[in-house]
């Protein structure tokens, strides 16, 4: 019975701060039926999202020191929920808005904000380019032409050496 009530307290807990963020996230965007903007403030919209974005990505990209949850991985988080959300915006009035120029407009911004998801899938690769450091990563030795069995150990091949991926 213990095990039941600590798994039902649990999860009215996680549901409770779910509930909490979901209220800051609807703080900061207020819904899109209700403004019906038009091209230029939609814009204006997808321009201020895609500089949080980049504000987050500089971010990255500035630290000097250790990476930590903090200083990489919630800024990556960041830029990725402002890209989204500019993605979704954006795909959605290209798909649905009834003037054809919004809707180019639209698309111009699609591709606009494709550039920064792209961007920011490159800081994601040289992070974990970062951690697979061929100086954090042991070296051995590998003969490449030949196999084990080569007896000629002088050869440029046997000298070879090749960066262990870490497990």
């Amino acid at each position: 019975m213990r095990i039941i009530n600590r798994c039902v307290f649990g999860f009215i807990v996680a549901s409770a701060a779910a509930a909490a963020g979901a209220r800051d996230v609807l703080s900061s965007q207020q819904p899109i039926w209700s403004s019906k903007p038009d091209v230029n403030a939609f814009e204006k919209i997808e321009n201020d999202r895609l500089e949080a974005a980049q504000r987050s990505i500089d971010s990255i990209v500035a630290v000097k020191g250790a990476k930590t949850i903090d200083n990489t991985l919630s800024n990556y988080d960041e830029a990725l929920r402002q890209i989204n959300a500019a993605l979704y915006f954006s795909s959605l009035m290209e798909a649905v808005h009834p003037d054809a120029a919004f809707r180019d407009r639209a698309t111009a911004m699609t591709r606009k904000v494709s550039v920064v998801q792209t961007a920011l899938s490159l800081i994601a690769a040289s992070i974990k380019r970062w951690r697979q450091s061929p100086s954090l990563m042991p070296m051995r030795p590998r003969n490449t032409m030949c196999g084990a069995s080569c007896s000629n150990s002088g050869s440029p091949a046997s000298t070879r050496t090749t960066r262990l991926a870490s497990v």
